[in-house]
């Protein structure tokens, strides 16, 4: 409500009042308007920034051809078989086949080194000394023979208590020659790490060459001094023939073979086969 002052004049002093208050609120009106201005496009370069940067992220995004491969590869066994995509690849669908499963490392000693499984490898001039498989060491005593060398490996545990990865076994190939057989259970192309830390044992026997833990035949074939063709056919009905390894998957198998009247060779390789699933390879020459 203005204050009306009238004077001799006669001059609206209320009302020039009031107009200059409505000069000064216009002033902050003004001001608040180009405020709400500011805040509009405040808010729209943000709206563009936002915009520029989700453009900028699916760019990104599409930066390599790959990116524009219209198929996705999959597998139904990840843990068997791993499937990548590459470009150019067309679409389709695939079998996979294993027709030769990775082998386990088998390493043997020389043949006609160790003479007798009950003399001691210092008297047949195999030097003794720590050997170490898997970086696991195991000391070889002065009197220690080929069989107590393979009850050491397959006892040997490593620090955290766990057996080694590898079987030992000896093979009496005639009465005055056995060898030591090391048989890995892990397939692998690398291999078992051997190394003598001190003494020669392993070189000796021809499992390494060198000091530096190089192997020697990591192939080598086992082959009997007898004929095999002429003690199976010695053999009687109800006679029987034991054999036992590992498989691919580092399992125990063992079975036994009872001759009849009618046996053939071949039938004992066909159940030495079926006892292995098919992966065991056996001929006779």
């Amino acid at each position: 409500m203005g204050i009306s002052i009238n004077g001799p004049s006669g001059i609206d002093t209320a009302y020039i009042i009031d107009s200059l208050t409505d000069l000064e609120y216009e002033k902050v009106r003004s001001v608040e308007r180009r405020k709400s201005a500011y805040d509009l496009k405040i808010a729209a370069y943000s709206k563009l920034q936002s915009y520029v940067t989700d453009v900028s992220s699916k760019a990104s995004a599409l930066s390599r051809e790959e990116d524009f491969s219209e198929f996705t590869e999959e597998s139904s066994n990840e843990d068997i078989v791993g499937v990548t995509g590459g470009i150019g690849a067309h679409e389709g669908s695939y079998g996979v086949k294993v027709f030769s499963l990775a082998q386990r490392e088998k390493m043997v000693s020389a043949d006609n080194l160790v003479t007798s499984q009950s003399a001691s490898l210092s008297s047949l001039g195999i030097g003794i000394g720590t050997i170490s498989i898997e970086g696991t060491e195991i000391d070889i005593l002065t009197n220690d023979t080929i069989q107590d060398v393979r009850r050491k490996i397959n006892d040997a545990t490593d620090a955290d208590g766990k057996s080694l990865g590898v079987t030992a076994s000896v093979i009496k190939m005639s009465d005055s020659n056995f060898r030591l057989v090391l048989s890995s259970k892990e397939t692998g192309k690398s291999g078992v790490d051997y190394q003598d830390v001190s003494g020669s044992t392993l070189q000796d026997l021809g499992i390494i060459t060198n000091a530096a833990g190089d192997k020697g035949n990591v192939a080598q074939e086992i082959t009997s001094a007898d004929d095999i063709n002429s003690l199976f056919a010695g053999l009687s009905p109800g006679d029987t023939i034991q054999y036992g390894g590992t498989d691919h998957a580092g399992n125990e198998v063992g079975n036994t073979f009872v001759v009849e009247a009618s046996s053939t060779i071949d039938d004992f390789l066909t159940q030495v086969r079926e006892t292995y699933n098919g992966m065991a390879e056996v001929t006779i020459n």
